[in-house]
């Protein structure tokens, strides 16, 4: 009933390696994890802001943009546009936008 085995040095030390690297990816999992969180946690602050994505050549039609969790598909081919989210996704001209900024 009670077999012992006794594992050749060779085999002993390549289980140690695999020992150790199983418990450093562990541990790089852990840090990860952590990290993603912190990252989740600014994402959800991050929701309630304006974004924007300025295109100086062009946008063809048939384009999805995604901002956050808004969706807009082009429906016109534009030349320098600035597609900016408050809410919705809105397309305007990027030479106005920079006037008025």
């Amino acid at each position: 009933g009670k077999k012992v085995i006794v594992l050749p040095q060779s085999k002993k030390q390549e289980l140690a390696l695999k020992i150790k690297k199983y418990n450093e990816l562990k541990h790089t999992l852990s840090e990860l994890e952590k990290k993603k969180s912190v990252i989740l946690k600014q994402n959800e602050n991050l929701e309630d802001l304006d974004r924007s994505i300025i295109i100086k050549k062009e946008i063809f039609d048939g384009v999805n943009v995604h901002i956050d969790k808004s969706k807009l598909t082009i429906q016109n081919h534009y030349k320098k546009v600035i597609l900016y989210k408050k809410g919705i996704i809105i397309v305007g001209d990027y030479d106005e936008f920079m006037k008025r900024k």
